[in-house]
C-alpha cells in the first residue's frame, strides 16, 4: 500500500514492484498530495456523508483533491478509513454503499 502520486509510489513503479495507491476517506490533504497535519482545522474529516462523497469524486476521478480543489492527477485503487474516530463504522459503511452507488466495485485486496 502506497500513497498515489508520492514518491513511493514512483520508486514502486520504477521497481516494478506490486502495490495498491491508497487514499483516506477522513483525511484532508494539501496542494502536494500531502495529509494536513491532524492539528490544522479541516484535516481530519467525521462527517460519514462528506467523507463518501469525497472519496466517490477521487474515484471517479482518479485524482486527489486537495484542500484548495485542486485536482491531483493519481492511480487510487484503494480507501482507508481509520478506526480510531466514533464515526469509523459509520463511514466505512456510508463509503461502501456511496462507491457501490456509483458503480464502483469493492473487492478484496488480491496483489498480481
Amino acid at each position: 500500500m502506497v500513497m498515489p502520486a508520492r514518491p513511493s509510489a514512483r520508486a514502486a513503479e520504477t521497481l516494478g514492484l506490486a502495490m495498491a495507491c491508497e487514499i483516506y476517506a477522513d483525511r484532508a490533504y494539501d496542494e502536494r498530495g500531502n495529509l494536513v497535519g491532524r492539528k490544522q482545522p479541516g484535516a481530519v474529516i467525521h462527517d460519514p456523508t462528506e467523507a463518501a462523497e469525497r472519496v466517490l469524486r477521487m474515484v471517479g476521478d482518479q485524482a486527489i483533491g486537495t484542500v484548495t480543489g485542486k485536482a491531483i492527477p493519481a492511480r487510487i485503487d484503494t480507501v482507508c478509513v481509520h478506526g480510531d474516530g466514533n464515526t469509523a463504522v459509520a463511514m466505512a459503511a456510508q463509503v461502501r454503499r456511496t462507491l457501490e452507488g456509483g458503480g464502483a466495485t469493492i473487492a478484496p485486496f488480491a496483489p498480481p
